[in-house]
């Protein structure tokens, strides 16, 4: 009885163990359905619905934690999942037509427009949920110049926060600046902040965004606006303070002797600043000239360095190549070596020859001992597949000269054939040749060397 009980109890833990992994398994399928519909910006697209269904089921998974799913629950989930499902597949099928809108949405984001252009940005969202609407029903032609006044927005949107944000900070320092009276203390700089001002002005105003002059305008305003304050507090504190002149100029002498004695150059301002920062300027001057010097010497040594480098490469393929080849040799005189073949190497040839084949007089047919042989050194160069052959035949000369020549051509011609069909080798590779030998030789004996231009 105890024992059917345990196995009872050990079931239904077994039965809730699974029931607990199942629905583990439905909670991350949520989770992963979330994730892929925020890779097709669902969450942007679809922002409300997105966001309601994640609050549901956050609310349904820590209200949930700890016990298995009622009925009711369950039905909730499976709604989720559903609907989830249904966004994702609704995110995936529009997102290509709005892939420039959202481009220049996170644009806008970027240059924090939904905090220095809020009314243009917030505009943008509202037509782009519309959008996204709409191409869940009708087809993207019908809905292309909505998403074309959504792509417009996002970028007024854009060049807005750029006006406001940039402008905004500029107007700031002008009005600190001229709290402090910085007409009668800095009038030159202030106009000077005047003029960037109203030609940054002037290229905003024309939506001119792309002009190649904007940028470095806009950052010499930001930091003339700046230098603009520090000059008027500057020059407060000096009509305040008797003594601040001083401390100002003494403070700046000193500043520019610690730059002058990197040159090791000791100055004297008895004459003023002007002739010390002169010479610092010719010790720069000349310090650029070295160093342009030097980044010249430099590049020509990088670039020779290349060509060495390129160079050892080259070396040490080639130096591969030769010892492959080498083995490859060495390989060769072994296969060949029982059949009486001598092998040798003179710069990028390879001669193998085979001293007396012998043949019945005036016979061009190759005995079944010779055409053994002759196929055994066909099937060994296979291993040179880029290598030119010639197959050469000498033989004696015994009384008619031109026919001796036809004869040993023939010859040649024949073992040429055994030679190429043992190995495989195309026509293009192979040729042959006969000739007539002046040395002693045995009667109705010939020499065949078989030659194999290497590779460079």
């Amino acid at each position: 009885m105890r024992s059917f009980l345990f196995f009872i109890l050990i079931q239904l833990l077994f039965n809730l163990s699974l029931s607990f992994a199942q629905e583990k398994k439905e909670f991350t399928h949520i989770e992963e359905l979330m994730g892929a519909i925020r890779a097709a910006r669902g969450d942007v697209l679809y922002k409300d619905q997105f966001f309601k269904l994640k609050k549901l089921y956050e609310e349904l998974k820590e209200q949930t934690s700890g016990r298995l799913l009622t009925e009711a629950e369950k039905r909730d989930v499976e709604e989720i999942t559903t609907q989830l499902r249904q966004l994702r597949e609704d995110a995936e099928r529009v997102r290509p037509f709005l892939s420039s809108v959202l481009t220049a949405r996170d644009e806008a984001l970027l240059n924090d427009a939904a905090d220095f252009a809020p009314d243009y940005f917030n505009e943008a969202e509202k037509e782009l949920k519309k959008v996204a609407e709409k191409l869940r029903k009708e087809n993207p032609e019908k809905v292309q110049s909505d998403i074309e006044q959504t792509f417009r927005l996002y970028r007024q949107a854009h060049f807005q926060s750029i006006r406001n944000k940039l402008l905004g900070e500029v107007r700031i320092l002008i009005q600190e600046s001229k709290d402090l009276d910085a007409e009668k203390l800095a009038p030159r700089t202030l106009n000077l902040v005047y003029e960037l001002l109203h030609e940054v002005e002037n290229i905003l105003d024309k939506k001119q965004f792309t002009d190649p002059t904007l940028q470095e305008k806009a950052t010499l305003l930001a930091s003339e606006s700046q230098h603009l304050l520090y000059l008027v507090q500057l020059t407060r504190w000096v009509k305040r303070d008797e003594t601040a002149l001083e401390e100002f100029v003494l403070k700046l002498e000193e500043a520019v002797r610690r730059l002058a004695n990197l040159f090791d150059y000791n100055p004297q301002f008895y004459d003023g600043i002007e002739p010390v920062l002169a010479n610092i300027e010719i010790s720069v001057k000349a310090l650029q000239e070295e160093r342009d010097t030097l980044a010249t010497e430099n590049q020509i040594l990088k670039d020779s360095l290349k060509i060495l480098k390129q160079e050892i490469r080259n070396l040490r393929k080639q130096l591969q190549r030769q010892q492959s080849l080498t083995n490859k040799i060495d390989q060769l005189k072994q296969k060949l070596a029982a059949a009486g073949v001598k092998i040798w190497r003179e710069k990028n040839e390879l001669y193998l020859r085979l001293n007396g084949i012998e043949f019945e007089p005036g016979k061009i047919n190759i005995s079944e001992k010779y055409k053994s042989i002759l196929e055994l050194i066909g099937k060994s160069i296979r291993d040179f597949p880029a290598s030119e052959i010639l197959v050469r035949l000498g033989q004696l000369n015994q009384g008619n000269y031109e026919y001796n020549v036809s004869l040993a051509t023939q010859r040649a011609r024949a073992a040429q054939l055994i030679i190429q069909s043992a190995g495989f080798i195309p026509d293009n590779r192979i040729r042959s040749e006969g000739i007539i030998l002046n040395s002693f030789l045995s009667q109705g004996h010939a020499i065949l060397e078989v030659v194999l231009t290497l590779p460079q």
